[in-house]
């Protein structure tokens, strides 16, 4: 369990005066255990991540903080369900990824609310492997390569109110279900909902509330709109 607490600050970055590593990693060996990592109103920068997890059932939650990794800020390995949670935070990284799940047999759980996530050279998020499910709620997240990517598994997107996907959605591989949630209008639920189903999940286009998402090699596209804009 690491618990980086409110006011705390870790920076490994060599230009910054830190060590040139990560600013927290976590190895296990095999048998992988689990890992409970929590942060709280912190900035944590790394050289090359600001999060390295190889382990188990990880957990990671993330709140009203900061991470900077000029690699890729968030990377998680092993077996097991990954769980993280992003909450009014920022993850920013210069190099590739914000958040990347690799070898996870299993799957991932990713919930970003309220946060704004950045992988300039490559993915916002990228999970690769399992079951994987993302939940985006009031955020913006940017990729380069594409916004997201999802390979193997059968991988869920759910796309909540407000919502701001910058780049593709590369569904990829396994059966891949991307689904509108998000608030509109009342009178415009028929119309959306038509539009939508019009669509090819394989690949094509939609603008809803003014946010425009396209998407490659998706199986499902759902209309779950909600009224009340």
């Amino acid at each position: 369990i690491v618990n980086v607490l409110p006011g705390a600050a870790i920076d490994t970055i060599i230009a910054n005066g830190g060590n040139g590593g990560n600013a927290i990693r976590i190895s296990d060996s095999m048998p992988f255990t689990s890992d409970v990592i929590t942060i709280e109103d912190a900035s944590v920068s790394g050289q090359s991540n600001a999060l390295n997890l190889t382990g188990g059932d990880d957990v990671i939650n993330i709140t009203n903080s900061t991470l900077f990794g000029i690699s890729t800020v968030i990377e998680l390995f092993g077996s097991g369900t990954k769980t993280v949670n992003v909450v009014n935070s920022t993850l920013f990284s210069p190099g590739f990824d914000a958040i990347s799940i690799s070898n996870s047999a299993t799957g991932s759980m990713i919930t970003i609310t309220d946060s704004m996530l950045t992988g300039t050279t490559d993915h916002a998020i990228d999970a690769t492997g399992g079951d994987d499910e993302i939940i985006i709620t009031n955020s913006k997240l940017t990729g380069d390569n594409a916004v997201l990517n999802l390979s193997n598994g059968d991988d869920t997107v759910t796309l909540n109110t407000g919502a701001e996907l910058i780049g593709n959605i590369e569904c990829d591989e396994g059966f891949d279900t991307l689904i509108f949630a998000m608030m509109v209008p009342t009178d415009q639920i028929a119309e959306i909902t038509a539009r939508i189903e019009s669509k090819s999940p394989a690949g094509d286009s939609i603008i809803i509330n003014k946010l425009f998402y396209e998407w490659t090699e998706c199986e499902d596209l759902v209309a779950n709109l909600q009224p009340g804009l």
